[in-house]
């Protein structure tokens, strides 16, 4: 039982980080440059450290993809598919 709480700790803690990295607003200037953006102009940066997309209400279609965020989510994704891996061994 204990090592069941340990992986769903592992687990969930790991979700919780990755959604708030992946969520975190920052209100400045672009952190990457898209169609359209001015660097004068503050939208909406969604990610942290780097930002995943951008949302502008000044430019259509105001959510602009990042490039870290085709890197950030298979990440992501592979260390959550380990650790629920981890998780289902110590269930056992």
């Amino acid at each position: 039982m204990k090592n069941l709480k340990v992986g769903a700790i592992l687990f969930y803690s790991l979700l919780a980080i990755f959604l708030i990295m992946d969520l975190y607003p920052e209100y400045e200037s672009p952190h990457f440059r898209y169609t359209g953006s001015d660097p004068n102009d503050e939208v909406l940066n969604m990610g942290w450290p780097f930002a995943s997309f951008i949302i502008d209400f000044n430019t259509k279609p105001y959510v602009f993809d990042g490039p870290f965020l085709i890197l950030m989510i298979p990440i992501q994704l592979f260390s959550l598919s380990i650790a629920w891996f981890i998780k289902r061994i110590l269930s056992k």
